[in-house]
């Protein structure tokens, strides 16, 4: 009885684990531009830490292929394809045709998070890490309130 008790107990320890929560998903919000600026907007990917030189991949957002709706003066994205999900392991270049402005987006960084994890499944919900802060054209922004979300701003 005693064996089969420290084997059970043996079992609990080995299963209850400490798991990396999965990496968050970024998304670019736009606030201070028109509907006329936004029209068209070209998302660059960089290798991190590149300098922004060689984009490995580019994408361009248009109302024919992302949904998007302004509340105020935002501009969010509600309905759009995996090319405009940023992630953390790259620098990104937003550019505004129409303005001839772009913007370097480097240095995201989230923070990783962990979640307990036992025999008996554990939690429930979902682990995501959250965005910490990032550069955007050279100035730190704090980014830890909101969401996930990278706000370029029209100035």
């Amino acid at each position: 009885m005693k064996k089969l008790l420290f084997y059970f107990l043996l079992l609990l320890l080995v299963s209850s684990c400490t798991y990396d929560c999965f990496k968050s998903d970024v998304y670019i919000s736009c606030i201070g531009f028109s509907t006329a600026e936004t029209d068209s907007i070209v998302l660059k990917k960089f290798t991190k830490n590149s300098g922004f030189v060689s984009p490995l991949d580019s994408a361009v957002i248009t109302p024919a292929n992302t949904r998007y709706k302004f509340l105020g003066d935002t501009l969010k994205f509600v309905a759009f394809s995996g090319d405009i999900v940023l992630d953390c392991d790259y620098d990104y270049e937003v550019y505004f045709p129409k303005m001839y402005k772009k913007y370097q987006l480097n240095n995201i960084t989230e923070e990783q998070r962990t979640q307990q994890r036992n025999i008996f499944g554990g939690t429930k919900e979902a682990c995501l890490n959250t965005l910490s802060y990032y550069n955007i054209n050279g100035q730190v922004v704090d980014a830890s309130k909101n969401s996930n979300i990278i706000y370029i701003k029209n100035q």
